[in-house]
Formats: structure tokens, sequence, C-alpha cells
């Protein structure tokens, strides 16, 4: 059973260009879809002849309280809303965003942040309180950026926003406003660390969009992996003989066909190694004992879930693919992709393929599933040899019931491993968010939601996170919703 996750009114594809844009408010700090998860994605796909290529209203209505959200979560504005409850539980901070704290076991409190985006201002206005947050990461607690996919559909546009601390967005790093492919409003859909700099997924594939600063300012620089100009990506990476690694939005694996110590450029060249559905495939013939199919961004809609890996080496690649329980594995360099099936799935999951696949190393890593229209389905799977074998890990048994309606989004963890997180959310009446974490490698979960619902930010649909290391942790969905812990969430 499918199931879309994206947020309303969005599409993906994969690029910007460098845009000076002035922030609003930085003052509090508070990224797809808060109803039920769609059969089809809710969404349009830019391509390169407009920014919906059905050329109608994207903007879906939610269930999901959005409404809620957007009264409370008023973004931008300096001093933000001051949220509180009838406990007390919710304050306010000294830079305006809001901390719910709750008394963890021996008394010790556990605190989430809130943090408000920052809108646009100048020629060209744009608020983003009720955007996306699709990625987060930080080169050091003084130096993060946010992206963000625009909730408003057609004739609006997402960013790059800066933080100068972990509850602090200090400004517009890059504006999608006519960024995009002949000059379209753009989308930011991730983030994914090089050796050149965090490198920003974007929705055309017009330029290499980077930032060597921390995500201060991004520069762009036109590429494209075959000459088409619209390339879309969900990985780019460069191995440690600075080879750079592509994988596309419709599953086709691209390699360099030279090392590239700066980064992709207009003159660098690329194979396709890997794209069994085209014409003529490639391989050409695929053999028999491969994966016969391709990863399909379209059924992902544009969640910033991680769905594909490549090792520090080049050499190792790995994707997960609808209608298989486990991953299509390389050890070629993306030459070969071979079905690598979880043993011992639920039988209602049977089939189904992990919405999460996250290596925090090169050889350690997770693979997850949750679809919140299929409860005893979940299932969650841990690797020690880069994907050659998996082996079960325990979630809690809450999100397995009936009427848990739960779903899993992406994968995130310390770079040790030492605190492993997997986030989604639970849609019942409501939108509210799901976090899991492990403490021994991915064997075994605990949920540990209660404290983040306690914001209202926390009624939303989450799909990202990241962790600086195993105390410092930030989450983002829906409405605007991104939230930071200096308590490992707990």
């Amino acid at each position: 059973m499918r199931r879309s996750v994206l947020g309303p009114g969005i599409g993906f594809g994969c690029v910007m260009a460098l845009v000076a844009c002035g922030g609003a408010s930085s003052g509090g700090t508070t990224p797809v879809d808060s109803g039920p998860k769609d059969s089809a994605p809710d969404t349009t796909k830019k391509d390169a002849g407009g920014k919906d290529a059905g050329g109608g209203d994207s903007t879906t209505e939610d269930s999901g309280g959005g409404d809620a959200m957007g009264d409370v979560m008023g973004g931008g504005d300096g001093g933000g809303d001051v949220w509180t409850d009838a406990g007390g539980d919710v304050v306010v901070t000294s830079d305006g965003s809001t901390e719910a704290t709750t008394g963890n076991e021996g008394g010790t409190p556990g605190t989430w942040t809130a943090i408000t985006l920052m809108d646009e201002t100048g020629a060209s206005p744009e608020s983003h309180a009720q955007d996306v947050v699709t990625g987060i990461w930080f080169q050091d607690l003084q130096h993060g950026v946010v992206s963000l996919v625009s909730s408003g559909g057609q004739g609006s546009w997402g960013a790059l926003e800066s933080m100068t601390s972990p509850t602090h967005i200090s400004g517009i790093a890059l504006s999608g406003h006519g960024s995009g492919f002949d000059g379209q409003d753009d989308d930011y859909h991730g983030l994914i660390p090089t050796p050149v700099g965090v490198v920003a997924l974007t929705s055309f594939g017009q330029y290499f969009v980077s930032s060597a600063n921390g995500g201060k300012s991004f520069t762009s620089v036109a590429y494209s992996v075959d000459q088409t100009r619209n390339v879309p990506a969900i990985w780019i990476s460069e191995d440690t003989t600075h080879y750079w690694h592509w994988i596309t939005d419709v599953g086709v694996v691209y390699n360099s066909k030279t090392a590239l110590p700066n980064g992709p450029s207009a003159t660098a060249d690329w194979s396709a190694v890997w794209d069994p559905e085209g014409t003529p495939q490639i391989p050409d013939p695929i053999p028999a004992g491969d994966c016969q199919s391709q990863f399909h961004q379209g059924y992902f809609a544009d969640d910033s879930q991680k769905v594909a890996w490549v090792s520090p080496d080049g050499k190792t690649q790995m994707f997960v693919n609808v209608g298989l329980s486990g991953v299509c594995r390389s050890t070629d360099s993306g030459a070969n992709f071979l079905p690598i099936e979880f043993p011992n799935t639920p039988t209602v999951g049977t089939g189904e393929e992990p919405y999460v696949l996250f290596m925090w190393d090169a050889t350690h890593g997770i693979a997850a599933h949750a679809n919140d229209y299929q409860d005893g389905g979940s299932y969650v799977y841990y690797t020690a040899d880069a994907g050659a074998t998996w082996t079960a890990g325990t979630l809690p048994a809450s999100i397995n019931v009936t009427g848990a309606h739960a779903y899993l989004s992406s994968g995130f963890g310390s770079s040790d491993g030492k605190a492993l997180y997997l986030i989604g959310s639970t849609i019942v009446s409501d939108a509210a968010v799901l976090l899991l974490k492990s403490v021994n490698g991915g064997a075994d979960w605990t949920d540990i939601s209660a404290k983040a619902r306690a914001l209202p930010a926390g009624a939303a649909k989450f799909h990202t996170g990241f962790a600086f290391d195993k105390d410092h942790i930030w989450i983002g969905g829906d409405y605007g919703s991104l939230m930071y812990s200096a308590t490992g969430g707990e």
C-alpha cells in the first residue's frame, strides 16, 4: 500500500540561482502535509515547461489541523505569539521563542524549543511562516541552515534560511524567487553535506547549489548531468577519489566521468550507469538477477525522506524500491543493483518498501517502514555491513496497534550512532509528531514524542530531522514546524 506524504502545493525537482534577500523578522525561533496521506501524490511536479506541470492550483486542504497551526504559529513577527497552557508547561524564551518544559524521571526538565521561520521583505516579499521544513543541517552550533518548500502553491517560493545559534534564524541565505528553470520560482527539498560544502536539493536541475561557509550564503553553479538542465536529485555526493554520484528523482544513477575536486560544473561529463526503465535500458539487457526497476520520486512525493545512499568510496550504493521489503544494492558503483530482502517482515508489511534508509557511517544504518493507512505493518531493520545483511529491530508496540495510524518519514542520528531517531507522525483526529529513539544501534526503539507534542508546533506532520550529536537535535515538518532540543528529545 503506497502513500504520499507531501504537503500542500509542493512539487519536486532540483536547483537555484543566488538571490540577495533581506529578512523580515529573526525574532522568535519556531517543515509536508498535516492530513491523511493520499494514495497518489497530492502535489504537482515541476518540469521544464512550468512550475506546475498540470498548470493548476496545487494547494491542497488539510484535515490534520492546518488551520489551527496557522492561527497559533504566525511567524516572522519578531516577538512571536506567546504560547502557554493551564499547567504552565509552555513558556517564552528571551529571544521570543517558545519552550515546552516537562519533567523527566528524577525531576530533570526536558525542553523543546519551537523556532519561527523568517519572512522575506523588500521588492518581492514572501511569507515562510507556513512553509514546509525539508532539511536541517549544522556545521557547528553557531552555523546552520534550514531548507524550505513553499506551502503557497503557484506564485510562491521556498528559501534557505541561515541560523547562528540552535534556535536563532538570522537571515535568508538564498531565496527561491526567480531562481529556477528559465527564471521560475523554486523550492529547496533537502540538504546533503559534501566535502565542498552543504548542498541544497532544489526543484530544477539547472544549478549546483552549495555553501562553503556553514550555510551563511550559497552559490549556484550551472551544470547538467544529461544536458537537459532539468534533472532533480534525491542524492548528491563526492567520494574519496573526488568522483561525484547523482541519483535523480526518477531513480537514474549517474557517476561523473572524471574527478571533480571543486564540485560539479557546466563542463563536467557524466555517465548514466543505471536506468533499467530507460530507452535503451542501462545496462542493456538488465541481468535477470538484478532489480528490474528503479526508484520513483513521484511515489514518495516531496518528503525529505532518506531513500538512497552512496558509500564514502562510491562503490556501494543503495535505494529503496516499490514492492520490495528491502533495498536494491550495488557494490560496483551503480553498474548493477541486486535485491536484498529483509528477513521475516510482518505479514501485513510484506512487499512494502522502507520509507526510511539512513546510514550514519560507511557500514552501519537502519531501514524502516510505517504507513498510517496500514496498522500492523511497521518494521525496522539495522545493518552493520553496508546493507549486505539486515537484522530486525523492535519498534514500540503502540505504533503497530489497530488505530495507531502512524507513519515514518525519515531517519537521522549522531555520527557515532549512539543516538538514532525515526521521525514521522500519527494521524488520528489530528496530526501529531512521532519521534522514536534508539541508543543501541537500531535494535530497540522508544517513543519519545510526548514532550515535542507539548508545543503547538508538534501538531503537524513531521518529515525531517538532524542530530549534531547525541544531545542537540532538530525536527521539522508542515506549517513552519521547526523544533530544537538540547537533551536528545527527552
